[in-house]
C-alpha cells in the first residue's frame, strides 16, 4: 500500500503541473457559459422592447410571455451545452485520475467509460435485491499481485419495487458507490458476508443462502459495527481473527471521518472471488465546474478510498491463506 505522505509529494510534484492548465480551462468553460447568458438576456430585452413597442403586440400579455419562455428555455439549453463539455471532463480523468490509479499500482489500467460485470454484483449475494437498472464509469483493474487479478469501478444500481397504492412497480436505489472484485487463487469452501450491523439474515436466505447462519466474532469493536453471516461459522472463524477485524474497523472510521459521516462496508467471499462494496453519497471522480480543480483533499479522498480498499483485500487474502486447511478449502 501506497502511504499519503507519497500521496502528498506525488501530488505536489506531477499532479498540480496537470491541474494548473486545467483549472484554467474550468474557468473559461465558466465564464464562455455565462457570455451565452448574457448574449441571451440581451436578445430577451431587445425583443421585449420591441414587443411592449409595437402596435400589434404592446396590447397582448402573451408576447412578453411567449418571448420569456422562448429565450429563458433557449438559454439555459445553450448554458448546458457549454458546460457539458465532454472533451473537459474526460481530459480530467485521463490526466489526473488515471495518473492517481497508476501511483497506486503500476500494474493497473484505468478505462473512464467502463464498469465491472453486472453479474459480479449479483454473484457477491452482497445485497438481497434483483438489479433492474445498472449502469456505471470510471473501471480500474489490473494484477494486484500473482495471486490476485483485482477490478472494481463506481455503480448505480437499482430494483423494481411495489408502489405504496400497489397498482405499479418503481425503481429504487440500492446501490450506489464503489463496487470490487477480487479474483484468487485460491477457492473458498464456504461462503462469507460481512454487514453493517443490525443487517437482518432472512432476505438473504430468501435468495438462495438459506443454510445462512450468524457468526460470533471476538473483536468487540469489530461487532458493534459489523454483522457477519456464514454457511459455516467454525470453517470461516480463522479468517475473523487476526489484523482483518481490526484493519475492517480502522476502514470504516476513517472513512467516516472523512466523509463526516457513517460510512458503511460491505464485504463478502464467494468461491474464489472476494467483494467489497463502499456507498457514496455524490459522483465520483467527477470534476466539478464551480469548484476549483487544485485543491488536494478531494483527490486525496479518491486515493484514500482506493489504497485502503486495495489494502483490505489484500488483508482478507492473506486471512484466506492463513485459513487454508483441509476442512476448510476444497
Amino acid at each position: 500500500m501506497r502511504t499519503l505522505e507519497e500521496f502528498k509529494k506525488f501530488f505536489n510534484e506531477e499532479l498540480l503541473p496537470e491541474l494548473r492548465p486545467l483549472d484554467r480551462r474550468r474557468k473559461g468553460i465558466i465564464i464562455k457559459a455565462w457570455s451565452v447568458v448574457f448574449v441571451f438576456v440581451v436578445l430577451w430585452a431587445i425583443s421585449m422592447y420591441f414587443i411592449v413597442t409595437s402596435e400589434f403586440t404592446k396590447d397582448s400579455p402573451g408576447w412578453p410571455i411567449l418571448a420569456t419562455l422562448v429565450f429563458g428555455v433557449l438559454a439555459y439549453a445553450f448554458y448546458r451545452e457549454v458546460t457539458s463539455n465532454r472533451k473537459f471532463y474526460l481530459a480530467f480523468k485521463a490526466k489526473v485520475i488515471d495518473r492517481i490509479v497508476k501511483f497506486i499500482n503500476p500494474n493497473f489500467i484505468y478505462i473512464s467509460h467502463k464498469y465491472v460485470a453486472p453479474f459480479h454484483f449479483v454473484n457477491s449475494k452482497l445485497f438481497p435485491k434483483v438489479p433492474k437498472k445498472y449502469k456505471g464509469d470510471d473501471y480500474v483493474g489490473g494484477r494486484l499481485s500473482d495471486d490476485i487479478q483485482l477490478e472494481c469501478s463506481e455503480i448505480e444500481v437499482k430494483y423494481l419495487e411495489q408502489s405504496p397504492d400497489g397498482k405499479r412497480k418503481e425503481l429504487r436505489p440500492l446501490f450506489h458507490g464503489l463496487f470490487f472484485v477480487a479474483q484468487v487463487d485460491l477457492p473458498f469452501k464456504y461462503y462469507l458476508l460481512v454487514l453493517p450491523r443490525g443487517t437482518a439474515i432472512e432476505p438473504y436466505k430468501e435468495i438462495g443462502l438459506k443454510d445462512l447462519q450468524e457468526c460470533k466474532v471476538e473483536d468487540e469493536k469489530f461487532s458493534q459495527y459489523f454483522t457477519v453471516f456464514s454457511n459455516d461459522c467454525e470453517g470461516v472463524a480463522p479468517i475473523l481473527k487476526g489484523e482483518l477485524p481490526k484493519l475492517l474497523v480502522e476502514f470504516k472510521e476513517a472513512g467516516s471521518k472523512r466523509q463526516q459521516r457513517r460510512r458503511q462496508i460491505y464485504l463478502s467471499v464467494m468461491k474464489n472471488r472476494i467483494y467489497m462494496a463502499l456507498p457514496a453519497y455524490q459522483p465520483l471522480f467527477e470534476p466539478y465546474l464551480y469548484r476549483t480543480l487544485i485543491n488536494y483533499k478531494n483527490l486525496e479522498e479518491y486515493f484514500l478510498d482506493l489504497n485502503e480498499a486495495v489494502g483490505v483485500t489484500e488483508a482478507v487474502y492473506k486471512a484466506l491463506l492463513k485459513s487454508a486447511v483441509e476442512k476448510s478449502f476444497g
